[in-house]
């Protein structure tokens, strides 16, 4: 039996708006094995499978997203995801904009 204030799968997390996008976080499971035994949790969308880019080139990632090559850790105790490296402008919000010139991709505008 759920408790009162347990999220139901499928329900809206909440919706972050980066830039020009906008996504809407549901409550679910990431995999079947965590439905047996989890109450349903935030799925965020999986940006280093797909990544998506603002108008200028610039990643879109998640914070809780594996740092890549250009990781720069901004504090001394690191959980090593994207929010603790000083390219994620603000470590608290959930989807930022990599602000890491080597992994900016050039634009159509800058390819012509």
């Amino acid at each position: 039996m759920y408790r009162k204030n347990t999220p139901q799968e499928g329900e809206v997390y909440k919706t972050i708006r980066v830039e020009e996008r906008s996504y809407t976080i549901v409550y679910g499971y990431y995999s079947e094995k965590e439905r047996l035994s989890e109450e349903p949790i935030p799925i965020f969308p999986d940006l280093a499978q797909n990544p998506e880019y603002t108008a200028d080139g610039r990643p879109i990632v998640t914070r809780i997203q594996d740092p890549c090559a250009y990781y720069q850790c901004r504090g001394s105790d690191p959980d090593g995801w994207c929010a603790d490296c000083v390219y994620y402008p603000n470590d608290k919000e959930e989807i930022g904009v990599c602000q890491c010139e080597q992994n900016r991709h050039c634009t159509k505008e800058e390819t012509q």
